[in-house]
């Protein structure tokens, strides 16, 4: 793994992009990584779309509000049945306790990727917030700059479907 980074640093610049890798069978660790050494440095809003989510996400979450508001999109056609009821029953709780975290449904099934974008950096994420370390995954930071046009048509796209997303 470590050649690999070495030869992204050395492509995208020292500091433009940052690779995390999470170990199987290691979802405490992964998800303590994630909230401490990827979104505590991030600015601004955060923008987070996956579409696989449960009551774990929550407590994600939770821990990336610190010092952010967040907009998460999801699919909640993704859940089954009982398990929906459920993670809506956590949510409006949830919503009561963390003002700044809106959390909307979309609908379509065209969203699949995991990412999170701040006002500086784009996020990827290679598993969904709720099954972080479960199995082999990484995460990919780059910066604005690096990550260019890609940046730019994630955040409009984003921001389309939150428009048109229905509030949870």
């Amino acid at each position: 793994m470590n050649q690999g980074k070495e030869h992204l640093d050395k492509s995208a610049g020292s500091g433009a992009l940052t690779v995390h890798y999470f170990e199987p069978g290691k979802r405490y660790k992964s998800k303590n990584i994630l909230a401490n050494n990827i979104l505590a440095d991030l600015k601004g809003v955060l923008k987070i779309v996956d579409p696989y989510v449960d009551t774990g996400t929550l407590d994600v979450l939770s821990k990336a509000s610190v010092k952010n508001d967040i907009q998460f999109l999801t699919r909640l056609d993704n859940l089954s049945g009982p398990k929906q009821n459920c993670f809506q029953r956590d949510m409006k709780e949830f919503k009561s306790e963390y003002p700044n975290i809106k959390v909307r449904n979309y609908s379509k099934s065209e969203i699949h990727d995991r990412y999170i974008i701040s006002s500086d950096k784009l996020i990827i994420l290679g598993h969904s917030l709720k099954d972080l370390g479960s199995k082999e995954s990484f995460a990919i930071k780059l910066d604005k700059q690096t990550a260019g046009d890609v940046f730019d048509a994630l955040v409009e796209t984003f921001n389309r479907r939150w428009t048109s997303a229905s509030q949870i």
